[in-house]
């Protein structure tokens, strides 16, 4: 089957996250080959693939920045859960519903995830992008470590297969609203303006 369109989110991510100058090349030979009758899946694998390949290249020139990114989402993630166990410790001394405790861990680490943004696109105007995806590439692999550590732990320690399948889930919705809060506080900081050409 041929495609006249790519998949729209393997297209924006290609268009919204660019590590090169060739970025654009990329783009234009995944569309090409589409168009030629490659399936969806493979553009989708393409698309990511790419956009791994840049980010790990990335990653190479720039390893200080990098670290830092990853640092800054690392201590906002545990503010996050500082704060959340703080407010969460009020409202059981309160006897509050359920409903405010998952509030508040989402509003936590999206708040979070607001100022950390707000704070990497501030300290890498220039590579704004590509250090947002770093540092939320970093936080999903901090989840996954976890994940795996409370699979390993599960088969001792008697831990109901529901309560770790929600625990799971639960973790990867937190760092989604940290990863959306860190995108929201991004846009919030100027971006830097390019140099005029005389």
């Amino acid at each position: 089957m041929k495609y006249s369109r790519p998949p729209a989110i393997p297209a924006w991510l290609l268009e919204n996250i660019r590590f090169s100058k060739s970025d654009d090349a990329i783009a234009g030979d995944l569309l090409e080959e589409l168009s030629r009758g490659r399936s969806a899946a493979w553009y989708w694998r393409q698309a990511l693939l790419a956009i791994l390949v840049g980010m790990m290249s990335e990653v190479r020139q720039h390893r200080l920045q990098a670290i830092r990114a990853s640092l800054i989402t690392w201590v906002a993630s545990y503010t996050a859960v500082q704060l959340s166990c703080s407010i969460m410790s009020r409202l059981f001394n309160r006897h509050s519903p359920a409903a405010p405790v998952f509030l508040t861990w989402f509003g936590s680490f999206f708040l979070v995830g607001c100022v950390s943004g707000l704070l990497l696109a501030s300290l890498h105007r220039t590579r704004r992008n590509e250090m947002l995806l770093i540092a939320s590439s970093g936080l999903y692999c901090g989840a996954f470590l976890w994940v795996l550590k409370m699979i390993a732990v599960s088969p001792y320690s008697k831990i109901p297969l529901t309560f770790l399948a929600g625990s799971i889930v639960f973790v990867w919705l937190l760092c989604a609203a940290e990863v959306v809060g860190q995108l929201i506080g991004a846009r919030l900081s100027r971006p830097v303006q390019p140099a005029s050409q005389a």
